[in-house]
C-alpha cells in the first residue's frame, strides 16, 4: 500500500458506488464548464455526447425524461445544468475527494476597518 495513492483510491470507491455520468453536446459552454469541473476533481466519469446520436438521445430520455444538456448523472441522482456549487455538493456527499486547494486559507483582514 503506497500512500501516494490514497486519494485515487477514494475517488474510485466512488465512482463504483456513485459513477458520474456527463451528458453533452459539441457546442456546448456549460458542457465544457462541468467537464472542466469534472477533470480538475480527479472525477472520474463516461461522457455522452447526444449530438446526432439517436440511440444516446433515446437512453437519455429514458433516463431522464428530456434532452437536456449538460445533465450530469452521480450515481441515481440527476442534475439538470451545471451550477458549480450543486455539483460540489453532490460530489462531496457521493464521496469523492474534494480538490486540494493551493491557496491559503482567507483571513480576516477585510474586516478590520482601515486605520485613518
Amino acid at each position: 500500500g503506497n500512500a501516494r495513492g490514497t486519494s485515487d483510491a477514494g475517488a474510485s470507491e466512488a465512482a463504483q458506488k456513485f459513477p458520474v455520468i456527463l451528458y453533452s453536446t459539441t457546442k456546448c459552454s456549460p458542457c465544457d464548464q462541468a467537464r472542466a469541473y469534472l477533470k480538475k476533481r480527479k472525477v472520474p466519469f463516461a461522457e455522452k455526447n447526444v449530438s446526432n446520436n439517436q440511440p444516446l438521445q433515446k437512453e437519455m430520455i429514458e433516463k431522464i425524461g428530456e434532452l437536456s444538456v449538460p445533465t450530469l448523472m452521480i450515481g441515481s441522482k440527476v442534475m439538470k445544468g451545471y451550477i458549480e456549487s450543486l455539483l460540489e455538493g453532490e460530489l462531496d456527499q457521493a464521496g469523492y475527494p474534494k480538490i486540494e486547494s493551493k491557496e491559503p486559507e482567507p483571513t480576516a483582514e477585510e474586516d478590520v476597518a482601515p486605520q485613518q
